[in-house]
This record gives structure tokens, sequence and C-alpha cells, in this order.
């Protein structure tokens, strides 16, 4: 009997069809279809590694473009830059040169990628010319080289936008940092000292301090008291082991025993900025007696005359804490405005791609001294028209009743300077965190009730409101002819690049 050999049906597809040619493919981003259907998987595989690679080689391109700008206007990176452990400018310069010479590795780290890419590329394009033929590479050559000129253009933008982003050190434009503004000649080894910044540690940690501490999180941990006991011997011996450590140098020591015996100068941290400010006492006297304040004034160290910026610091104090409290709880009630921005970096953000029009004037307005300049019966005022409106008893515990009154209770501020008790009666105290709150609740007031105004005399008005803890500045888009806006308000025109900080007339 013959044997019959009987085979099972198979669709075998070839990986080549019988009629295949390049001229069958689509273009744009169906091509990759095209050759899947056409091809098979093997040249699909191949365009697609040709894509990526392509495309990879287009963003480091934009990388390396961004990374030379930033050299050549010295500035660093956000992955490459951190702030110096001390205040000099010997650490400046060295967190400058390290994240310079970083960037310069990462130059060469793009390069290197793409070296490699490129030579990937050179055996796809090969092997890719094999399978489909030249009108193919063509095809798909052109429609990678748009794609690839797309994400150059998206890449482009994003980096622009964090370049933009980047300030330039702003070491070069104010190396002062020490203003001695004194009597006093401040020798060559007291000024290093007077360069570190005021919460600079000049001690070693107290060994008592740390057992304690260390004591009082093991009281509130929930390990075994076996763990607990293991933890103190480990911390006891290593307590015994320690070192102590000396910050300074023991002519800088000595020069800051004789800085801290010298009851003539009083140094103080500048206003704005990292510098350190000395004056003479009696100076300093003169111009905290005529604020009446109880605080370490600031001094204004970039304004003429180095004015005392009165600051009445409330940590410690039996008030802190409940005003605390009460910001949390009320903080609530601004912070969903559509007008208030969180710094000048988001009010910046905020205007761009913002175009006046022909009939429309930008002015902006600079409040002078808000936290001071705000009365306690303004400040409660506010405050209830807030809780009024927009405060729920139902849902929170306090009633509106009882934070007004704690809220009063807070306002009350009492002070003591050279043995004199006096009672802040106006504005809200700089120190205190419930200032921050009234400060920004008088101001969203201020803008609801000018607006309504302005409606009124069919002026239309968009505004942007700047909140910034030491000034505060309002900016207004007026539907009006230039004339009326300057016969309401004195106006001062930028002149030279510069804007003065007060009312401002832009067009």
């Amino acid at each position: 009997m013959d044997s019959c050999l009987i085979l099972k049906r198979q669709d075998i597809k070839p990986i080549v069809p019988v009629i295949a040619s390049s001229s069958d493919l689509c273009l744009g981003t169906r091509i990759f279809d095209s050759i899947s259907n056409i091809f098979g998987r093997e040249a699909l595989e191949s365009a697609r590694r040709w894509e990526i690679f392509a495309l990879r080689v287009s963003s480091t391109y934009a990388q390396i473009e961004f990374l030379h700008r930033s050299l050549d206007i010295r500035v660093l990176p956000k992955s490459l830059s951190y702030k110096p452990p001390v205040n000099t400018t010997l650490a400046k310069e060295c967190v400058m040169q390290h994240g310079r010479r970083m960037t310069r590795a990462l130059i060469q780290g793009c390069q290197l990628r793409l070296q490699k890419y490129c030579r990937i590329l050179s055996q796809i394009i090969p092997k890719f010319l094999e399978l489909i033929g030249e009108n193919g590479v063509s095809l798909l050559d052109r429609v990678i080289n748009n794609q690839a000129r797309e994400l150059r253009s998206r890449r482009d933008m994003e980096l622009r936008v964090k370049f933009q982003k980047l300030s330039p050190n702003t070491q070069d434009h104010d190396k002062t940092l020490v203003h001695n503004l004194s009597s006093k000649e401040l020798t060559p080894v007291e000024f290093p000292v007077l360069q570190h910044e005021a919460s600079f540690n000049t001690a070693d940690a107290d060994p008592v301090n740390l057992a304690a501490t260390s004591e009082s999180v093991l009281k509130h941990s929930q390990e075994a008291d076996d763990t607990k006991h293991l933890i103190r011997q480990q911390l006891t011996s290593l307590l015994l082991k320690h070192k102590p450590r000396v910050a300074f140098p023991r002519m800088e020591q000595d020069a800051l025993r004789t800085l801290n015996a010298d009851r003539s100068i009083v140094i103080l941290p500048a206003d704005k900025g990292r510098s350190a400010v000395v004056l003479d006492k009696s100076e300093y006297l003169r111009k905290a007696n005529a604020l009446l304040d109880d605080r370490h004034g600031l001094p204004k160290v970039h304004k003429h005359g180095a004015q005392l910026r009165p600051i009445i610091s409330l940590r410690g104090s039996p008030k802190f804490n409940l005003a605390k409290w009460l910001f949390q709880r009320q903080n609530c009630l601004t912070s969903d405005s559509d007008t208030t921005v969180r710094s000048a970096a988001h009010f910046l953000e905020r205007l761009r791609g913002l175009h006046l029009k022909a009939d429309e004037v930008m002015v902006s307005f600079d409040v002078t001294s808000l936290f001071t300049s705000i009365p306690p019966s303004l400040a409660i005022e506010t405050g209830g028209d807030l809780l009024e409106n927009r405060y729920d008893e139902v849902i929170n515990k306090p009633k509106r009743v009882h934070l007004i009154q704690l809220l009063t209770f807070c306002l009350k501020t009492f002070f003591t300077f050279e043995g004199t008790v006096y009672e802040q009666m106006k504005g809200t105290p700089m120190g205190s965190p419930l200032s921050v709150f009234i400060a920004e609740a008088v101001l969203q007031n201020s803008d609801d009730l000018l607006k309504k105004e302005l409606a009124r005399d069919n002026h239309k008005a968009s505004s942007l409101m700047e909140k910034q803890w030491h000034g505060n500045s309002t900016v207004y888009c007026f539907r009006s002819d230039r004339q009326t806006i300057e016969s309401v308000w004195p106006l001062h025109r930028p002149k030279a690049g510069v804007i003065p900080a007060r009312s401002t007339i832009t067009s």
C-alpha cells in the first residue's frame, strides 16, 4: 500500500511580495503602514530605527546649542546651579567654575552621543536600501527630515523659554558683601568674618543638646525598648568619639569676639540681598526712635540714606502661634484670585502674549509701605467681608464672629524699645503671618472697587496684580485716552529702559 504524505496547509507570507514597488508608498506618516504592508516587518523595524535615531540627532543638536549659549553669557542650567555653603566671593566663583566645567562635560557627552547615533544610522540606511530600493529610501528620508525639523523647532522653543528663566549671575552686578556705614574702620581680618551670612553657624553643636533632642525623638517613637536602648548606646559612643570642629581660624575668631564686644556699632543683615551692614549704634538708635518700633530695623542699602525698614518680629511672642493658625484658616479666602501672581517671574509669564491695542494704556501703581499703611479698622472690615461672603460655617467649625474676635486680638501689637513700651496704632506688623493675608485681601478689595468705578465711567479695565514680600504693585490696562489717565494720577514714563517704582504709564 502506497503511503501518501499529507502536508498541512500553511499560510506563508513572504517577507517581500512578488509584486512590490517603492512607488506604491504613501507620503506622510502613513508611509510606515505602507512599508509594513508591502515590504514586511523587517523593513518596518529598519524604518522605525532610522526615524528614532534621526530624531535623537535633532534633539541633541538643540541641546548642544542651548549649552553653548549658557556658556556664552555665563549662566548655569538649573540642574548645575546650587547655593554655595558660604556667602563669599570665592565660594560663588568656585560654584560658577564648577558649573561651567560640568556644562562642557555635558557638551562633550552630547557630541559622543551624536557620533554613536550617526554610526548607527550609517548601518541602518544601507540595509534599508537593499530592502525597499532607492526611491523608497528617498521618500522615507524626506518624511523623517520633516519630522526632525518639527522636533527641532519644538525643542528650540522649549529651551528658549528655559533659557529666559535662567537669570544671569547677580554676583557680577553687586559684589559688595559688607556695607560699612559706620565711623569704625574694619580690619582686613574682620571683612571675611562679616561676609558670612547672619545664619552662619560659628560654633560646633553642643553634645548635651544633641542628646536631649535625640531623647525627645525616641520618647515619641513607636520602636521597642531594646531598639531605643541600642540607639542610645550608639549615640553615646559617637558623642564620645566626636572631636569639636573649628568653624573659623584663630584670627577670625578673635576678630568675631572683638566685633561682638564693640558696643559702638550695630551689625545687621541688609533689607535686600545677602550682605551685612555695619552702622553706628547712635545713628541706628536715632532712626529707630523716629520709627518707634521694637525690632531690629533692616537697613535699605539699596536706597539713599540706608533707611530702616520697620519690622516687628513676632516669632516667639504669645500671639505668634495664634496668628499663624489664623493665617492657615483664612488664607484660602484669597488664594483663588485670578489677579494674583506669585512672583515677578510669574508676572512676566502672565504678560507674555499680551498685546495692547491702540486705545489701551497700561498703568502700574506702587504701594508705599503697604503693611504699615493699612489701618486695623480696614483690616478687620475687609476680613469680615471675606468671611461673610466666602466662609461656610456649616463645613468649618470656628464661627465667623469668633474668627473676627481673634483677628482683632492679634492686630493689637505691643513692643518695647530702649525700655519704653509702645502700641502700634496704625498698620499691621511686617513680622506677623497675618499681615500677608490682610495685605492681599485689601489689594483684592481695592482692585474690585476700582474696576466697578471704571465700569460706571465707561472705562474698561483688566488688571494683573503682583504681590511680593517687600513690595506691592498693581498693573491695569485701561481702555481710555492717555490725557484722561494723566489727569487722574501723576505718572512717570520709563526712561532709558528703567521703570521708576511709582505710578508708571506704558503704551
